[in-house]
């Protein structure tokens, strides 16, 4: 019964069921799927094949996909037994399923100067003169200052106090600090 599923838990079922050339949760032979070597297959091999867009691979799905479409698929295995439609074994079997750890790249990478040198040579090679000002001093601020990205959207210049040299920024748990920079060191603009 679908109709106790949210929108994300349909949408998330429908793609896989999709994938299993089925046109809808409804019709889908869950009977002959809630095998677990069969289940333990199909998951594998749909989570392998990634996201998908315009008929190639452009992102592999993120450990926590995976982990709620098992949490969902054992959801359908358990109303299943409880319409007795499987025995509490073959239940149990399915629960035992043990796929892949995804893996993710993690958030904190370090950028190594050649690659600001790269990111640089891209920016330069743009013909608005007052956008590649920005950019630069944008990407300055990331590399040389160490500001998060959300701090670094959310500059106004009237927090940046030029003369004694230091950004006011507001970080995480909305608390402010000075950031000192120096100008011609620190930004790479001209």
């Amino acid at each position: 019964n679908t109709s106790m599923l949210n929108n994300g838990q349909k949408n998330a079922l429908e793609s896989f069921s999709c994938f299993m050339i089925s046109t809808c949760i409804e019709r889908f032979e869950w009977d002959k799927f809630l095998y677990a070597p069969i289940m333990k297959a199909m998951m594998s091999e749909y989570l392998e094949v990634g996201i998908i867009k315009d008929g190639r691979k452009i992102d592999d799905y993120k450990p926590a996909t995976a982990d709620n479409l098992y949490r969902m698929l054992t959801g359908v295995a358990e109303h299943h037994w409880l319409a007795e439609n499987m025995t509490v074994e073959r239940l149990q079997r399915v629960k035992a399923i043990k796929l892949a750890r995804g893996s993710r790249k993690s958030s904190g990478r370090y950028i190594h100067f050649h690659d600001y040198d790269m990111i640089i040579d891209i920016i330069n090679s743009h013909p608005n003169e007052i956008r590649v000002i920005r950019d630069k001093a944008l990407i300055s601020c990331l590399f040389y200052l160490g500001l998060r990205r959300h701090e670094v959207v959310n500059l106004k210049l009237k927090n940046i106090d030029w003369e004694a040299g230091f950004i006011t920024v507001v970080g995480k748990g909305n608390k402010e600090r000075d950031v000192p920079f120096d100008l011609d060191d620190d930004f790479n603009i001209y």
